[in-house]
Formats: C-alpha cells, structure tokens, sequence
C-alpha cells in the first residue's frame, strides 16, 4: 500500500497539477525524507536537516488550495517538474 502511495505522490508532484489534501502532502513529506517534529492544533510541523520547519494543515479530506500548496513546497525545496 505504501508503494502505491510512493507512486501515486510522485506523480502528483512531478507529473502535473492534481490538488492535493494535507494528509497527502505530509506523506509526500515523508517520503522525501522529512520527519514530524509536533503538532500544533491542526498543523504538523515537518523538519529536515539543513532547513527551516515547515507546517503543514491538516484540516481532514478537503484539498489545499493552490497557492497554499505551492507555497509550502517551494519552502521545503520540493520542485514540481512536468
């Protein structure tokens, strides 16, 4: 199942837009090597060696909007290809 999320993520990052929920983007996280390091209320804070923390919402089911999606992966360095 986990590899199927791997693959799923991966080309939804890298592959084109497909709006993505906080749950999803926390596991893209981790699969590029973030660790969880607390949780404040409904956001996850992520780090990483060498970087700032980043929050991630969680906020149930519903996608993140665009904006916020691309704001948060450009400051953990996540760069979406096509």
């Amino acid at each position: 199942m986990l590899l199927y999320l791997e693959k799923r993520l991966y080309y939804a990052t890298f592959k084109l837009y497909i709006k993505m929920t906080g749950k999803a983007l926390l596991k893209l996280f981790i699969v590029n090597g973030w660790q969880l390091d607390r949780i404040q209320g409904s956001h996850h804070i992520m780090v990483k060696e060498g970087m700032r923390a980043v929050p991630i919402p969680i906020h149930g089911n519903r996608d993140l909007p665009k904006g916020l999606e691309s704001a948060i992966l450009k400051q953990a360095g996540i760069k979406k290809g096509g």
